[in-house]
């Protein structure tokens, strides 16, 4: 409803987009504590819906594109207190009928995660994101540009105070990364939150 009537780039002429889609996958356990896994998957969708060129941004259609890939993971469980995990991405995202890529689609993106149960009740996270370059509009040209890919990581504790009661805290883009995300609209910088979180 946004992209019709919300305000910025609204277009009440937009067609409603549709998908067709497929995927295939296994999932395995490899030696002792390690496991993986692969997904294939394609989409063919058509009236796409995406943000026009500056100075307005509407929204507008593609009549047809096509986004496929392979999804891949291996965990590594190396003690009852610690395992790491590798999510890695590939995705070919194109309009079917320029054969141009799509905007906003980084074909590889990847995540490194690590958790560990420090205490009984402590658990610390770390996350490690990696995204590659992308096409985007850019914001002054409204013509279609390649934009630089960025890592951030993102940190994360929580503590068990009771059965119900636990504190939790996380501190994003631990790096204070200066990245934009899409092009044109700066992502934040390191950001810290806290809190206690009551389980009923």
């Amino acid at each position: 409803m946004q992209e019709l009537f919300g305000g910025f780039g609204a277009n009440p002429l937009l067609k409603p987009e549709t998908s067709t889609g497929y995927d295939a996958g296994f999932e395995q356990s490899l030696w002792g504590d390690v496991s993986g896994g692969a997904t294939w998957f394609h989409n063919d969708i058509k009236n796409l819906i995406v943000n026009g060129p500056a100075p307005d941004f509407t929204y507008g259609n593609i009549g047809r594109a096509r986004t496929q890939g392979v999804e891949t993971f291996i965990a590594w469980k190396l003690m009852d207190t610690l395992s790491l995990r590798a999510d890695y991405t590939y995705t070919d995202a194109i309009d079917a009928t320029t054969k141009l890529a799509l905007a906003r689609r980084p074909r590889n993106r990847l995540s490194l995660t690590g958790d560990w149960q420090a205490l009984p009740d402590l658990s610390l996270d770390a996350t490690l994101l990696v995204t590659g370059p992308q096409a985007d509009i850019g914001r002054e040209s409204g013509l279609m540009e390649k934009v630089g890919g960025y890592t951030v990581l993102n940190l994360a504790a929580s503590y068990k105070l009771t059965e119900s009661w636990s504190l939790f805290g996380r501190i994003e883009n631990a790096t204070d990364t200066d990245y934009q995300s899409p092009d044109g609209f700066l992502r934040p910088g390191v950001g810290a939150y806290g809190g206690i979180k009551v389980s009923l």
